[in-house]
């Protein structure tokens, strides 16, 4: 599929300004990156502007417990913001702050599949850049697309094989007891 990145207000759009520049500004990173709904052209009014901040691991670890309380502060302030946050349902800032490192995490078997496919999508795959001071985005996306070795995709495709068989099998044995919002939860 090919997306085009659409703010669908005007305040997404100077949102997202004020959020580029605000971390620009004040830390040192390596990406601002429009992420999910608008970056895909898929969202409205009432849609959050999902934004993911990339910033290299060693500097993340220095910087990272900073980013949060800043953020809090300032966005307290920003009439951009605000303004944001008052034309819809959902429309506020929601952040995630990367270091870009992706590893699968280790599983249990009543745990289910886990989001290492969609953590990669969204930011290497779909994501926008809104400003980029290096490579480290591009050395990522050379890294890990198309996706990952054949052997991490194997297993990766048997682990979630075995949770769906694992969760459908499950289901008529709830239904018989009466427990129907486990099976739902299963399903």
């Amino acid at each position: 599929m090919n997306y085009q990145m659409q703010y669908p207000t005007k305040e997404h759009e100077k949102a997202a300004e004020e959020v580029t520049r605000f971390f620009t500004n004040n830390f040192r990173i390596d990406s601002v990156l429009l992420v999910n709904s608008c970056a895909r052209g898929m969202a409205t009014s009432d849609s959050c502007l999902d934004i993911a901040i990339l910033v290299k691991p060693d500097l993340f670890e220095k910087q990272s417990g900073r980013f949060e309380s800043a953020w809090e502060r300032f966005q307290e302030k920003s009439e951009v913001i605000h303004d944001l946050k008052a034309i819809g349902k959902y429309s506020e800032v929601h952040l995630n702050f990367t270091d870009g490192v992706f590893t699968p995490p280790e599983r249990d078997e009543v745990g289910g599949p886990d989001y290492f496919e969609v953590s990669i999508g969204n930011l290497l795959v779909f994501a926008h850049p809104l400003w980029n001071s290096g490579h480290y985005w591009e050395d990522l996306q050379q890294e890990w697309l198309p996706f990952y070795s054949e052997p991490l995709r194997k297993e990766r495709l048997a682990m979630v094989r075995m949770y769906c068989l694992k969760d459908l099998n499950h289901i008529p044995l709830y239904i018989e007891r009466n427990l129907f919002f486990q099976s739902f939860d299963r399903l």
